[in-house]
């Protein structure tokens, strides 16, 4: 439980350039519905439901999911504001029109991970959801998106008590901690010390100086907002130095994306990228993989699909896809195909959307190159064009209209996960990882095929890089005599 939760409740306002939409969130909380609850907390079986009640009972779950993390302090020491230990109340970024307790839990849940967030308070007669903070720490994107907001009210550290007040409408929900768990369950202890990490990485470096902040947990802390990352991959601390550094590939560190635009509200941390090996002294912890989708794996089908691929090289990249298709249209020899409603989509998995305007392929056709009734459509791209697989890894779909056809996610880093689509048409279907990678290694005359026997891209697996074939059939590929007998889309 405890993993899935620090894996992806972020503190983008630290981070202006790794927010994560509301689709991970909501893939974020699904993952713990998945682990903490079922529909058997609900009196009719998953089956005899319709879609609109599964619906509904998903929704209960995912509030429901989230409103495990906080303690009612009301039940103990009566109704009120939340306070602190010196009695002072919290700042507060609000939102008015929230049905109950459990549906602002959810909304104040996105701040889980910030440490200055401390719990939340529900009105129940005013139906508002104050989300806690303490003094002048509300994080900027959650300031801007709020209905309500209360500020110069000096709280700060946990939630202790509430003032007890009969009259008050509104009930105190503490952040706790004990629900939530630790960063550190995010990570392992490295089985080879630091050795694995000594060389040919890039490391975020925070110095930590307060005594409260020098200890391992608070290290993993600072490193598990990147989790989502392909290219993270572990961390080290050393007590002696403070030293806490967030290990990435080589090349990967997100030093441009991090560094916030207005002055850290802690002061006694600092971030820079450092380059020199980490300290004998330090403790070195490996990132536990990430499961990065429910969705189930895209359903390849079709008689149009991206048969083969190039997007990095030595020297100026220069890209191309490999598009194949039957050269007629159905049922109608002698006619030309046009793939008219058909789009190259460019999705990227830090957030799962659309990072360019899709390629539409009405207009082209498949009158190139033609074997055994198939032809080649070979779109070349400028080195801007397409992305490289960087911080989380990219992904390409092939679509028509509403429909995902294919979908793929491709890589530079050696690490290549699914991820899903946050936006249509790909909204909510996990890609499929080629399993191969192109690097700064990789030829120009090189790219990355489909190969095996079929007639739709599942009947096929990628490989490669290999010498490539562009315009023409795959290196080891095999496709059906379509010549006489046309395929019916």
């Amino acid at each position: 439980l405890t993993v899935a939760v620090i894996n992806f409740f972020l503190n983008d306002d630290y981070f202006d350039g790794i927010s994560f939409s509301d689709s991970v969130f909501r893939r974020q909380q699904e993952n713990l519905v998945g682990r903490m609850l079922s529909l058997e907390l609900y009196d009719h079986d998953e089956e005899d439901m319709d879609e609109a009640d599964r619906a509904l009972a998903r929704e209960l779950q995912l509030e429901h999911a989230s409103f495990a993390y906080f303690t009612d302090l009301s039940t103990t020491y009566g109704n009120g504001e939340c306070l602190d230990s010196q009695n002072k109340k919290y700042d507060y970024a609000g939102y008015s029109n929230v049905a109950s307790e459990v549906s602002c839990a959810k909304k104040c849940s996105k701040s889980i991970l910030v440490e200055e967030f401390r719990g939340f308070g529900f009105d129940f007669i005013n139906l508002e959801c104050l989300c806690y903070f303490d003094d002048e720490q509300i994080p900027k994107k959650i300031s801007q998106k709020d209905d309500v907001t209360g500020d110069g009210r000096y709280g700060r550290n946990a939630i202790v008590r509430t003032p007890g007040h009969e009259a008050s409408s509104i009930r105190c929900y503490a952040k706790n901690a004990a629900a939530i768990g630790s960063p550190l369950d995010s990570y392992e202890e490295s089985s080879d010390g630091c050795d694995s990490f000594t060389q040919d990485v890039d490391r975020l470096s925070w110095t930590l100086k307060s005594k409260e902040q020098t200890t391992a947990e608070y290290c993993s802390g600072m490193c598990v907002r990147f989790q989502l990352l392909q290219t993270h991959t572990g961390f080290s601390f050393d007590k002696g130095t403070g030293n806490c550094d967030c290990f990435f590939m080589p090349g990967e560190a997100p030093l441009p994306r991090v560094v916030p635009k207005r002055t850290r509200r802690t002061q006694k941390v600092k971030l820079a990228l450092r380059k020199q090996e980490a300290s004998t002294q330090a403790q070195c912890y490996t990132k536990i993989p990430v499961e990065s989708s429910n969705a189930p794996p895209a359903d390849f089908y079709g008689n149009v699909w991206i048969n083969e691929v190039h997007y990095r090289n030595v020297g100026t990249d220069e890209p191309f896809l490999e598009i194949v298709g039957p050269r007629f249209a159905p049922n109608s020899p002698g006619e030309l195909f046009i793939p008219t409603g058909y789009e190259i989509v460019f999705y990227q998995a830090r957030d799962g959307a659309i990072f360019k305007n899709p390629i539409a392929l009405a207009g082209y056709d498949f009158d190139s190159n033609v074997h055994n009734g198939w032809g080649f459509l070979t779109i070349d791209l400028n080195a801007t064009d397409i992305r490289k697989g960087k911080q989380g890894g990219d992904g390409i779909a092939l679509t028509r209209g509403a429909e995902c056809l294919q979908f793929f996610s491709y890589t530079h880093t050696g690490v290549n996960i699914a991820f899903e689509g946050s936006v249509d048409p790909c909204k909510g279907v996990a890609s499929v990882p080629m399993g191969v990678l192109e690097t700064r290694d990789t030829l120009k005359r090189q790219s990355l095929q489909l190969q095996g026997t079929g007639s739709k891209p599942s009947d096929f697996h990628w490989a490669g890089p290999i010498e490539n074939t562009k315009g023409y059939m795959n290196t080891g590929q095999v496709l059906p005599d379509i010549t006489q007998e046309m395929p019916t889309f």
